[in-house]
């Protein structure tokens, strides 16, 4: 009569699917965790624009914030071009053309119910980077990151120029 027991190579299947499922479920932990850890682009560009106004305010010196391609950077420089500081820009996928862009903006006013205000318009002309000066104020522009994938509209951040907060449009 036979025993009820498991043989030895269905306990050594048993572990290895164990040992298997283990190491997948730790590599992707991993690689969650690392993923979590870094910054979107956007998130790299709102703290390149907030160091770009404390630079110029506390060094009084105009700063200019622009995007170098090759580098995939953000870059602080003060008027003579002299680099300050730079933010690397995350890209999900290494084959990605991402661009950051600077676009003018415009306020154009406007009647409605008839009540003047203001709207914003932006400009078609793309700017090779954004200033600040050191009273606190900076280009009125709208930051355009496009991760060159084609499949969707860039992701579109206007700053205020006086304070440099961060306002999302639709435009």
């Amino acid at each position: 009569m036979a025993s009820p027991a498991f043989s030895l190579v269905e306990i050594l299947l048993v572990l290895a699917i164990i040992v298997i499922g283990t190491t997948l479920f730790v590599s992707n932990a991993e690689r969650l965790i690392d993923g979590m850890n870094e910054p979107t682009a956007e998130e790299v560009v709102d703290r390149a624009v907030k160091q770009a106004r404390l630079a110029a305010v506390t060094g009084k010196i105009k700063v200019r914030l622009s995007y170098d391609v090759e580098r995939r950077a953000l870059l602080l420089t003060n008027s003579q071009g002299v680099e300050l500081e730079s933010y690397s820009v995350p890209v999900e996928d290494e084959r990605d053309e991402l661009m950051v862009r600077f676009r003018e903006v415009q306020t154009q006013p406007y009647r409605s119910a008839g009540v003047w205000s203001s709207g914003v318009e932006l400009s078609s002309e793309v700017l090779d980077w954004m200033e600040f000066w050191p009273g606190g104020y900076s280009t009125g522009c709208v930051v355009e990151v496009d991760h060159g994938r084609g499949d969707r509209v860039p992701a579109r951040v206007m700053y205020d120029p006086f304070s440099n907060a961060r306002m999302e449009l639709d435009l």
